[in-house]
């Protein structure tokens, strides 16, 4: 059966209805309500939460002495099991470059963060270190996880 008035009680007239781009009635009145500065004003759209928070909030922490275990990712993983967090308009950035970035400090021009625990979800700060390529292959093959 058809509602006859809107969420907020008023009728659903052929003055007082619009039908939207999905095919859904809509009341004018609301709409006018809705789109009034005085209703912005006191309807404030909330603000997206920083890419930090955001981060912090797929992030399970595993226990040990002083939070010195690995910060497990929970969110999104690329290939190879890296977390990848969405930046606005800079895209998709891994999550533990981004935690080092914004914990520790840029990375040095030319190095690659190499995970001290071998866990590549992991975005604990303390474990990630900024090396060369060369070294963290090093490190990567001494692990045994290298194709031979």
């Amino acid at each position: 059966m058809a509602k006859t008035h809107c969420p907020h009680g008023h009728l659903f007239s052929f003055e007082n209805t619009y039908i939207g781009k999905n095919g859904h009635r809509h009341c004018r009145a609301c709409h006018r309500i809705r789109s009034r500065k005085d209703y912005r004003q006191h309807h404030p759209k909330e603000a997206p939460l920083a890419p930090i928070v955001r981060l912090l909030k797929k992030v399970e922490i595993q226990p040990g002495p002083a939070l010195t275990g690995c910060w497990e990712w929970t969110g999104h993983r690329r290939q190879r099991n890296y977390g990848s967090i969405g930046i606005g308009r800079r895209g998709r950035v891994t999550a533990h470059r981004f935690v080092y970035e914004h914990t520790i400090g840029p990375i040095p021009e030319g190095l690659e963060i190499d995970h001290l625990c071998c866990n590549q979800s992991c975005v604990n700060p303390l474990h990630l270190e900024p090396v060369t390529h060369r070294e963290n292959m090093r490190r990567y093959a001494l692990t045994g996880r290298a194709k031979s």
